[in-house]
Parts: structure tokens; sequence; C-alpha cells
């Protein structure tokens, strides 16, 4: 359940980098202007069906709770807030998942810029993008059902951040050269791979670390961190000194043009050479993945204190023992 709902957030990122080239097909202005409206209805639709469904359907928790700490009450925003602020493990997992996540937002956000001048076009990065997400969603099957059964939530962890940092190394150094469409494909998957798995046990980490701070509040903090993080790295990465101005030739069209339509130009002709804005992306990876791997380690509060928790029937000493933590 935890893998199916931490997924939907990258998978729709995903989508909308797949789903745009073949939705908006056209080269003329008035066929765009046609199927861009469309394209965002199509988008929209299920946000809206998500919206309602939340709104109407869910509740605020199961009728029957999945183990012991999902069926005790949750602490205040404020006094949870107060306990990771002096959570030092929290701090590292905090600085992580966002330099992680800022560097998914980043790469997502700006791969048509990476590869344009080298000769790649949109359909590249949308099959890219879907490689990605397919390969993610087998890997975060994978290692939901490994850290379920062997609860080795850390050492999962540090070997997906490992890999998730190798995948984007190899697509920045194959994105450099053109006609490597099949080593881009490979990347991208990797990086899906370990990324996407990565994504839904972390989450379960981070209540791992905190417990008992409710789960809403510590995960909810490393999903903030993951965006502003991402616009930081968006910033830096399209700075000056990172880009390189290309000159621009734009090729007139083949064909002639149909009657009273204007033709825009897909020759993708790119304005600017992010090579070292990819570098400044791997650069990152690497450096933070050799930081967390070195530097995290912690222990399983909430596994340890429902093992406790089984054997313990009075309330009074089931809520000593969140005091304890």
């Amino acid at each position: 359940a935890n893998m199916l709902a931490s997924m939907a957030n990258p998978v729709g990122i995903a989508l909308g980098v797949l789903l745009p080239p073949f939705l908006v097909p056209s080269t003329t202005l008035h066929a765009i202007l046609h199927d861009i409206p469309r394209m965002l209805w199509i988008f929209i639709l299920p946000a809206a069906l998500t919206v309602l469904v939340t709104c109407l359907v869910w509740k605020n928790r199961p009728p029957t709770p999945p183990s012991p700490s999902a069926g005790e009450e949750s602490e205040p925003f404020l006094q949870g807030l107060k306990k990771l602020l002096y959570n030092r493990k929290y701090h590292v997992l905090l600085l992580m998942w966002g330099v992680g996540l800022g560097i998914f937002n980043t790469l997502i956000t700006l791969m048509q810029q990476i590869l344009c001048p080298f000769g790649y076009d949109d359909e590249v990065v949308g099959v890219g993008g879907a490689v990605m997400c397919l390969l993610g969603l087998v890997g975060s099957g994978i290692t939901c059902v490994y850290v379920d059964r062997t609860k080795n939530f850390v050492p999962t962890v540090k070997i997906c951040y490992i890999g998730a940092s190798l995948g984007v190394l190899w697509f920045v150094l194959s994105s450099f050269q053109r006609g490597m469409e099949p080593m881009i494909y490979a990347s991208l998957g990797f990086f899906g791979l370990f990324g996407y798995g990565l994504l839904p046990i972390i989450l379960e980490l981070c209540v791992e670390c905190t417990y008992p701070v409710a789960e809403a509040t510590s995960a909810g903090m490393l999903w903030l961190a993951g965006q502003v993080v991402g616009i930081v790295f968006l910033v830096v990465a399209q700075l000056p000194v990172l880009q390189t101005k290309l000159p621009t030739s734009p090729a007139p069209p083949t064909t002639a043009p149909p009657p009273n339509s204007t033709v825009v130009n897909t020759t993708h002709e790119c304005a600017y050479d992010l090579t070292n804005a990819g570098l400044f992306v791997a650069a990152a990876a690497c450096v933070s993945t050799a930081f967390f791997v070195l530097c995290f380690t912690s222990p399983y509060r909430r596994v340890e204190a429902e093992k406790k928790v089984g054997g313990i029937q009075d309330s009074g000493e089931i809520a000593k023992l969140r005091q304890h933590y």
C-alpha cells in the first residue's frame, strides 16, 4: 500500500514527460493550439477524479489498524516538529532525501534541454521517461517485498542510492554523444529501477528513525525539503556559468505549408548547451550518496516498539513505552 501511494508522484511526473510528444504531434500553429487544450483536459481529468475520491470516499484511517503503531494516536504537529529538530539522524535523512528528490526533479525538467544539443528529439525524451517509469515500478515492487520480509531498511536504501547515482552519471555521460539512444534508454531505466525503488523504502525508514512522531509530520518535511532543493538545483543548473550559448540556424521547412497556417520550427534548434549543468547534477548525486552511505545509520524504533507492545495489554504501559522513544 505504501509503495502504491508513494509512487503516485514520480509516476505522474514520468507520464507528464512521456505523453506530450504523442498528444501534441502537430507542426502547424493552428493544430498545436487545438492539441494543447486537449492535452490539458486529459491531464486534469485524473487529477480532478483523485480530488473527488479523496474528499468523498477516503477515510482518516482504516477500520482495522495494520499494525500496533498504526492504531495509536499521533502526536500533535508542533510537538513532533520539536522532536525532529533534535533528531540528528533525521537531519541527515532530510538532507539526503532533499538532494535526491531535487536531482530527480531537475533531471526530469531539464532532460530535453540536456539532450537537445546532441540531436535527440522529444520522442527520445518520452520513450526514456516511459522506460524509467516502467522499470521504476519493478524496482519499487522488489524493494518493498524484500524490506517487508527482512526489515533491512538502511542497507536497502544505501544500495538504492548508489544504483540511482550510477544511473544519473551513466545518463549524463551518454547524453553527450550522438546516436546513443539505446544507452540513454538503458541509463534512464537503471536510474528508475533504483531511484523509484528507493522512494517507498526511505519513507518507511523516515518513520523508523523518528518514531513516535506522526508519519505525516516527518514524511511531509521530507517532501518539502525535496521541493525546495529541486528549485535551488533548477536555478543553479541554469546559471549562465553552467550554460554555453549555441548558434541558431533555423532550417526552412522541406514542404510547402498548408494555406492559412503557420509552420512551427520542429528542427529542435537549441539555444544553450547544458553539458555543465548535467555534470553538476551528476556530481551532486555522487557526493550526496557517498556522504549518506558513510554517515547514516539508525535504529528501527517503530519495529522495536511494536515487538515490545506485542506482549503488553495495558494502555498505560504502552503510553510509557511511547514516551521512552
